[in-house]
C-alpha cells in the first residue's frame, strides 16, 4: 500500500517538473522543437495511466479499514465517486484535450484565457477537484484507509501545488472561483 502512495507522489512530481522547466526553461521546446508538447504529454500521460492502471489493478483486499467506518458512509461515498467523476469530465470535456494537457506553456501562438465558465465558474481546478472528491469517495465507499490518505495526497499535490503552477499567470485576475 506505501508503494502506491509514493507512486502518485512520484507521478504527480513528474508532471510538475515537466511543466515548471517547460515554464522557466522552455526545455522541451528548445530541445523537441514543435514535438515539445507532444513530448510533455506521452511522459505524463502515460506516468498517469500506469499509475492508475497499478491502481485498478491493485490487491484492495490488504489495504487497512477506515477506523470510523459506518454503513452511512457507503452512499455518501458512492455519491462523491458520482460527482467527482461528472465534475472531472464536465472540465476535461469543457477545455479539449490540449488545453487540458497545457498547451499554452509549449505553442507561444496559442493566447489562453481564464476560464469563467461551466465548471470553472465554480472551481478554480475542477479537474483535480474531480480526482480528489472521486479518491474520497471511493475511501467511504470502499472502507479504505488508503484511499483516504491518496484523496488527501491529491488535493495537497494538485489542488494546491499544481494548480498554483497552472494557474500563476492569471493570479492577478479578480474574477477568481472558488479555491477549491
Amino acid at each position: 500500500m506505501l508503494y502506491l502512495i509514493f507512486l502518485f507522489a512520484f507521478v504527480a512530481i513528474i508532471h510538475y517538473l515537466s511543466l515548471k522547466v517547460q515554464i522557466e526553461k522552455n526545455l522541451y521546446t528548445k530541445f523537441f522543437g514543435k514535438r515539445g508538447f507532444l513530448a510533455h504529454s506521452a511522459l505524463t500521460g502515460t506516468s498517469w495511466t500506469l499509475l492508475f492502471l497499478v491502481l485498478a489493478l491493485s490487491d484492495k483486499s490488504s489495504f487497512p479499514k477506515l477506523p470510523f467506518f459506518s454503513p452511512v458512509f457507503i452512499p455518501i461515498g458512492f455519491s462523491s465517486i458520482v460527482l467527482g467523476s461528472v465534475i472531472f469530465l464536465w472540465a476535461g470535456f469543457q477545455l479539449g484535450l490540449k488545453r487540458t494537457w497545457g498547451i499554452r506553456f509549449f505553442d507561444t501562438s496559442y493566447k489562453d484565457k481564464l476560464e469563467l465558465n461551466g465548471s470553472y465558474k465554480f472551481l478554480e481546478s475542477p479537474i483535480y477537484t474531480g480526482l480528489f472528491l472521486y479518491f474520497l469517495g471511493f475511501a467511504l465507499f470502499s472502507n479504505s484507509l488508503f484511499y483516504l490518505f491518496l484523496s488527501g495526497e491529491s488535493y495537497l499535490l494538485l489542488n494546491i501545488f499544481m494548480a498554483k503552477l497552472e494557474n500563476q499567470e492569471f493570479k492577478d485576475s479578480k474574477k477568481r472561483p472558488l479555491g477549491f
